[in-house]
């Protein structure tokens, strides 16, 4: 969770947190290449070589005022680079018997859990990365068999980040409590079928192509809109995609260890933010910036939203459609500033009131896809919107264990709202 992008002009946002690499994934899979060949390089300033470099200045400058000899110099070199090699060679020894990563390999989030082919874009089967595991099937959760059990219900879950599971402590996303709270009602196997990442265009391909495949009874969909309010209007993946690249082997694990118990303090947190947001403005003519909700970008959220929940509808399976919730209120509190500036900066071209103004938007435009579409809509938003204590801390967008724990809830009495159902894939009414 603690994967950090630094800025790189105005294409490459920079985060502001330890676990910001997956928060608000405002860009799609299609230009996710360009940008990640440049974080690559950028992402890891503070290399091995670059660490050497300055420690080396840093000793010439001592040496200079205090008169150092040279094999002072050399030694106390010496002795700093052999700890920072033992750091680096504990964590990889570390990792290979802990979640078997090879020695000279560099974990990557995306590259140990993200397939992306002519299926379009899904989980990897078997991936791994730090606490996320996934299946035979790439699905995170306990492994199954292509068809459901028989006498049972399958659900599958789909969405991004928010459904996939961020913050929550290891098997309380949403998914997870509600397969827990589906025990003792009947027999019903709950897939997390999500990714992070997945806009609905992503969502449909690989559900028209993948997903589908496994037989569910009801599928719940949990869009993600501020992909709609990324520099790019989202899109399916094409289907010569190439796969994802992984880092060079060197790129040092220790400093990602670091990363991930190292709070920075609000205030060099707000510099950053600052700096990046000014990086991006200076980048833009003002016209580039969404100042009003664009109709435009509404509009394709809910067609394509349409389009999935039609696409879902025709196999049999019933649907429950899903708003999305956000902490944030109007006005926005102080202390949440900070957080509704780094969302800004990771979208990029929407000013914070219009991401906010599009939260209220496609909540409308979820309601009536579900309306226009005959299928059920369980209003998150509702329920959960401004309160801070089922979210996060410094996110407002991803659930906490207690907002998970609330979703979870809520669909379940929306399942068993329908007690009729008996048969898995067939919906009676």
């Amino acid at each position: 969770m603690g994967i950090q992008p630094t800025a790189v002009g105005a294409e490459t946002p920079q985060f502001t947190s330890k676990h910001a690499g997956l928060v608000g994934e405002a860009i799609d899979y299609n230009h996710r290449r360009q940008l990640s060949r440049r974080q690559s390089i950028s992402a890891q300033p503070c290399t091995i070589l670059h660490v050497t470099a300055r420690m080396i200045t840093t000793v010439v400058r001592e040496m200079k005022a205090r008169r150092w000899s040279w094999r002072a110099a050399l030694h106390t070199i010496c002795l700093v680079l052999t700890l920072l090699m033992s750091v680096e060679v504990s964590a990889r020894v570390e990792d290979r018997f802990r979640t078997g990563v090879p020695v000279f390999s560099t974990p990557d989030r995306v590259a140990d859990l993200v397939v992306q082919d002519a299926l379009g874009v899904r989980g990897k089967p078997y991936g791994r990365y730090k606490v996320w595991q996934l299946n035979a099937f790439g699905f995170r959760g306990p492994e199954i068999t292509r068809s459901p059990r028989p006498g049972c219900l399958r659900v599958i879950t789909l969405g991004a980040s928010e459904t996939f599971g961020l913050y929550e402590s290891q098997g309380h996303e949403y998914p997870a409590q509600l397969a827990t709270a589906l025990r003792e009602p009947g027999c019903y196997e709950v897939v997390n079928a999500s990714i992070f990442g997945l806009t609905i265009a992503n969502i449909r391909q690989s559900w028209n192509n993948w997903t589908s495949q496994f037989h569910p009874a009801i599928v719940t969909i949990y869009p993600s809109p501020s992909f709609y309010l990324a520099p790019y209007p989202p899109g399916p993946v094409a289907a010569n995609a190439a796969p994802f690249s992984r880092p060079p082997w060197w790129q040092p694990r220790s400093l990602e260890r670091a990363r991930d118990v190292i709070d920075y303090p609000d205030f060099i947190q707000r510099m950053r933010v600052e700096r990046g947001l000014a990086t991006i403005d200076a980048a833009h003519d003002p016209s580039w910036f969404f100042r009003t909700v664009p109709p435009e970008r509404l509009e394709q959220y809910e067609r394509d939203l349409t389009s999935l929940v039609r696409d879902v509808k025709a196999t049999g399976a019933r649907v429950i459609l899903m708003t999305h919730a956000i902490g944030f209120s109007r006005p926005v509190a102080e202390a949440d500033v900070l957080a509704l500036e780094g969302w800004r900066q990771i979208v990029q071209r929407p000013t914070t009131d219009v991401l906010l103004e599009f939260e209220a938007a496609t909540r409308d435009a979820t309601i009536r896809v579900g309306t226009m579409t005959g299928v059920e809509v369980l209003d998150v938003a509702a329920h959960l919107n401004r309160d801070k204590r089922v979210f996060a801390p410094g996110d407002l967008m991803h659930f906490n264990d207690e907002g998970a724990f609330k979703v979870a809830a809520l669909l379940k009495e929306a399942i068993l709202s329908h007690p009729n159902e008996t048969k898995a894939g067939v919906t009676t009414q």
